[in-house]
Formats: C-alpha cells, structure tokens, sequence
C-alpha cells in the first residue's frame, strides 16, 4: 500500500505599493505555478498605516490578512519590508568577525536613532571581504508582528533578496541590476555571476530630482554605472522610474519591466490583470520556491 504524501500548504507572498497590497499564492514545491496574483486598493497609503498606528484603517490592511488566510489556508507568509524603513551598510568581515568592533561600527551607525532598530540581518556579497547589513526600524517590525500575529509562520524580507530568490528561481549565472520602485524611494541592488554585490536606496520628492540623485550615488558607488546583462525594473510607477533614468544606463544593458507572468518565468490560472503586475513581482518572487532563510 503507498502512502500518499499530504500536499504542503501554500505560502503567501505580499508586497506593498502606495495604495496597494499585492499578493502572490503558490504552493512552494510547484516551481513557477501560481495559484493566485492579486491586488486590494486602499483609499489611503499602506506605508503610512504602519508609521501613524491609525487602528481605524489598520483593521482593514489586518483583515484582508485574514480574509486571504480563510480563503488558502495558508501556514506562511513572505513579506517585503520597505527600504525607507531599514539601513543597509557594508563593512569588512574583518570589523564583523570580531564582536566588539562589530558592535561599535553598529553604535555608530544607529546614533541619534529615536528608536534603536532591531537586531542587524547579515548577507554574505560576491566579494568575500565584506558582510552587508541591514537594520530594520523596530517601529515598523512591530506592525508587520501585529499584521501576521495569527499566521503560523511569516519572514520578512529586505528589497535586495528578490534579486537573489530571482537567481533561484531563473538559475541566472549572469550579471543584472535590480531597481524596485517605491513611492518617493528606489532601491537599486547588482548581482553578478549569481551572488548579490551590493544594494543601496535613494529617496526622493520629486521624480524629476531622481536623475541627480543618481548621479550622485554613482561617484561613490561605482557598480551603479558598471556594465550589466540585464537592468530588471519593477514596482511602483516604474515605468515614470524607466523614463528619467533609462538614460544614465548602459546602452548594452537589456532593461527589462517585469510586467508579464513571461517575463517573470511563471505561470498563473488568470492571463490577464487589472493592475500593474510589474508591481506584484516581489510578491511573486517571494511566493515561489523554498524559503532561502532556512
């Protein structure tokens, strides 16, 4: 007699963009199929829910939560965290082996902090010389906690790690920027030969300043004008983010906008949708495949 396996639960991906939440729902053994790609509108923005505590409007961001998790049974949840909300910083491994320089650079960095952030995440990069860092507004955690207080299982993740689940998922060996846009701040990561090199964000008011920004990031981070396979551009009106910076890049790079479920290596039971799916692809990114944090 064969025992039939039970099948595994489906995890629930989510990103945020302005008024949206958008969500992507996959079993994560079934490779790029999808069970679910959708989108909830707001009337105000999903960031500032989580910065004001406003209980009202919070209820109906935790609710659709809820309403998600009756409807797929869900016992994990991937969820993208907003850079604005974290610092990212290098440092050599020589500062991160030893203990008591590690956390004196990391005094450093957070002084004058309000509210100390939580505790560093550290991601290994190409050059095996130095560990990236990123530090997250425990302000901000608290929330996402309160958001997923009733799910088995929920991960959070910083910008950078959808180029590198995108690595997992499209077995890219190449090398590629990644630039994920958010209202008024875009995160830029490079990856070359599989591994993530580096990742910086840029905040901005006005889209128009963005190229100056650049610009100005670039004397100090070389890998943003270095010569690339793929630029892949995603998220919130990335298409505005394509036109203003499209040319600071290198004519020999392929830019990509992620807005096709071909594009992205994946299949789905709906062909087409009524929202910008270049804006679900974190969310799709996270849904799929085995968690690389375990």
């Amino acid at each position: 007699m064969r025992l039939l396996m039970p099948e595994p639960a489906p995890v629930l991906g989510i990103c945020f963009s302005g008024k949206r939440l958008l969500y992507a729902v996959a079993n994560p053994e079934a490779g790029g199929e999808l069970l679910q790609v959708g989108c909830i509108d707001y009337a105000f923005d999903v960031l500032e829910v989580f910065v004001s505590h406003d209980s009202e409007v919070f209820s109906g961001v935790y609710n659709a939560i809820g309403q998600l998790n009756n409807e797929y049974n869900f016992k994990e949840i991937r969820l993208l965290t907003l850079p604005g909300e974290e610092c990212w910083t290098t440092l050599p491994k020589t500062v991160y082996d030893e203990q008591g320089d590690r956390e004196a650079y990391l005094d450093i960095l957070t002084h004058g902090f309000q509210t100390k952030p939580a505790e560093p995440v550290w991601y290994s990069v190409s050059n095996r010389d130095y560990k990236l860092a990123s530090l997250r507004n425990q302000t901000f955690l608290k929330s996402l906690d309160r958001l997923t207080e009733n799910i088995t299982s929920a991960r959070y993740y910083s910008d950078f790690e959808v180029g590198t689940r995108w690595i997992e998922h499209s077995k890219s060996t190449g090398s590629f920027l990644t630039v994920s846009c958010h209202k008024n701040v875009i995160s830029i990561s490079s990856f070359i030969l599989g591994k993530l090199r580096s990742a910086t964000y840029i905040k901005f008011d006005d889209l128009n300043d963005l190229p100056y920004f650049w610009l100005q990031n670039a004397e100090h981070l070389s890998w943003l004008n270095g010569l690339y396979d793929q630029i892949l551009v995603y998220g919130y009106d990335s298409y505005k983010v394509l036109e203003v910076l499209q040319p600071f890049w290198e004519d020999s790079a392929q830019v990509v906008k992620m807005d096709t479920l071909e594009k992205m290596l994946v299949k789905a039971r709906e062909e087409t949708y009524s929202f910008n799916l270049e804006e679900a692809f974190p969310a799709i990114m996270l849904a799929i495949g085995k968690d690389n944090q375990d």
